[in-house]
């Protein structure tokens, strides 16, 4: 993640000024980058993942397989109210945020990534089924 003074920000409605961390410019790209550099000669593999990792060209060049995790909206808001109400988050306060910025973030920059991917998984499956797919496709 980027350093939150140098942005990207959004307003929320009721004009606050935020780190827009649902953007792709908050992620530090360089030291991202510069990490798979340093794993390269010592790992066989290594896996990026996250909401940008297809929507950031420089990642998706590195890729060798490109996976696209899918997930309802309802699921994920409710992941993340159950996460955010643990840290004491009011269920209003989660709710504007999702509204506000993460849902419409989420169709702008993630949901079109899907088109780079060599295939879709659900995120609400058994991931460890892939394990061996994805020994298969490195391989």
């Amino acid at each position: 993640m980027k350093d939150e003074s140098q942005g990207p920000f959004f307003i929320s409605s009721t004009g606050t000024r935020h780190f827009d961390r649902n953007h792709p410019d908050s992620v530090d790209v360089s030291a991202v980058l510069a990490e798979l550099e340093r794993l390269r000669p010592t790992e066989e593999c290594a896996i990026l993942e996250g909401n940008f990792a297809l929507a950031i060209p420089a990642f998706r060049d590195q890729a060798n397989v490109r996976v696209f995790v899918e997930l309802e909206a309802d699921t994920r808001i409710l992941r993340k109210v159950i996460r955010n109400a643990a840290r004491g988050q009011p269920l209003e306060q989660t709710a504007q945020f999702y509204l506000e910025n993460a849902r419409p973030k989420q169709m702008l920059h993630v949901e079109p990534s899907r088109g780079y991917a060599d295939f879709t998984v659900r995120g609400d499956g058994d991931l460890e089924r892939l394990v061996p797919l994805l020994g298969c496709l490195y391989a």
